[in-house]
């Protein structure tokens, strides 16, 4: 006779495998824009990793304390909050392509000035373009996206468009990881030569996004400013006051402990290059695999169920990550840790984008994203003061989970009674480029 574990095992083996024929099947049905983007999306991923990843290792490997670099991060994410005050509102009223290549471009720039001689003040610059762009790109993306397929379906092509941007971010920071034990430079100018190399492959996303046709529907009073403001009704306000009371929480515990991970493993459990880019490596295809099956998870008990679960789940293996005797275990922690916090977004960001007026898509993300970049931001500035240089600390651990835990609770709470609408009838329009 069958255990209960072992029935519940077989229950997700097989669910895993719908999951992954449904998203193939719905790849292999898909038009030209959405693979466009799907594409894109790939070396968007790239030039993520040199942002996550390699930029940390870069800026130490210049000497850089962690006060500085606390500082260059959190400045440029402070800078980046200026344009989610209106980069969401003009992506839904001008068009959300003009807004993404406008950020795929400034992207590029902002990495591009990374590469000058070392100086505090350019870098801070650098940065502060980066967050800028960062800033523009994310809502647009999403927005663009959801246009292009059904209610039901569009949690496939997220997971699709999240799958391609994480094998382009671990490949390249797999790559950019093993680049300085390869070639006989020193570890700056080998940082250097990723970033380079970055800018090029940057250009990429910006070429395909021009060749996508814009969704918005023209003519409509929703994409004007007051059809906007309009849309934000009683129903949509709470919606977006508690989506950003709990993005608030996030923030902060993110902003404290995500961004020193590299440090963590390098300095704090004496992980080598190839070490560090191996574990990031692990981690990366883990939650790629994820992104390309989950989709399928969100329909047994729903989109709210699978995100609360995962996140409890994440924080109980992040809060063992300090505790692991050796590095290996501690990198098993760290690939759980990111696999069950990370997974569900797709789907997360399906099911915002479904209970929330199609016109003001791109604005409910720049918007409740400011609630998540403000708090990130000051944490991120202040907790290099936290590190102080000794990154064996515990106390960043425990702090971040608390304030996941309760950021974890308040959506659960809140969001468990909002259902996702069935299909929405198609325009003409939108039911010929499915053709």
């Amino acid at each position: 006779m069958q255990t209960a574990a072992a029935r519940a095992i077989g229950n997700l083996v097989r669910a895993g495998s719908d999951g992954a024929r449904e998203t193939f099947g719905y790849y292999s049905k898909s038009g030209k824009d959405e693979r466009r983007l799907i594409g894109a999306s790939f070396f968007m991923g790239a030039v993520a990793a040199a942002y996550w990843y390699i930029l940390i290792l870069y800026l130490d490997a210049l000497e850089f304390g962690s006060v500085e670099i606390g500082l260059i991060l959190g400045i440029g994410s402070i800078v980046g909050i200026v344009s989610l005050l209106f980069s969401g509102v003009l992506a839904d009223r001008f068009g959300r392509k003009k807004l993404l290549i406008l950020g795929l471009a400034g992207d590029v720039i902002g990495l591009a000035l990374f590469l000058s001689e070392k100086n505090f003040a350019i870098f801070v610059l650098a940065s502060s373009v980066a967050n800028f762009s960062a800033s523009i790109i994310s809502p647009s993306l999403m927005a663009l996206l959801a246009g292009k397929t059904t209610t039901s379906r569009v949690k496939y092509l997220f997971g699709l468009q999240s799958f391609s941007n994480q094998m382009g971010m671990t490949i390249a920071a797999l790559a950019g990881m093993f680049l300085p034990s390869l070639i006989a430079v020193d570890a700056s100018t080998a940082y250097w030569y990723v970033i380079f190399a970055t800018v090029i492959i940057g250009v990429a996303p910006v070429i395909l996004t021009a060749f996508t046709k814009d969704e918005r529907d023209d003519g409509s009073d929703a994409i004007t400013f007051r059809g906007i403001v309009r849309s934000f009704d009683s129903r949509v306000k709470k919606i977006f006051v508690m989506y950003s009371i709990q993005n608030v929480f996030i923030g902060l515990g993110a902003g404290i402990l995500i961004p020193w991970f590299p440090l963590i493993f390098k300095e704090g459990m004496a992980a080598s290059d190839t070490e560090l880019a191996i574990i990031f490596a692990l981690s990366n295809l883990a939650i790629a695999f994820g992104w390309f099956i989950v989709p399928k998870f969100a329909e047994f008990r729903g989109s709210v169920i699978l995100v609360t679960v995962c996140q409890f789940a994440s924080i109980a293996v992040m809060m063992a990550i300090p505790y692991a005797p050796f590095l290996a275990l501690a990198a098993v922690f760290y690939v759980l840790r990111n696999l069950l916090m990370l997974v569900p977004i797709p789907v997360l960001n399906a099911y915002l984008m479904n209970i929330v007026p199609a016109n003001i898509r791109a604005t409910f993300l720049a918007l409740t994203a400011i609630a998540w970049t403000i708090p990130f931001a000051i944490a991120e500035s202040v907790s290099g003061y936290l590190w102080a240089d000794d990154y064996t600390r515990v106390l960043p651990f425990f702090i971040c989970c608390v304030l996941y835990v309760v950021a974890t609770l308040i959506f659960y709470l809140y969001f468990r009674n909002i259902s996702e609408p069935v299909d929405a009838p198609m325009s003409v329009r939108d039911a010929g480029k499915m053709i």
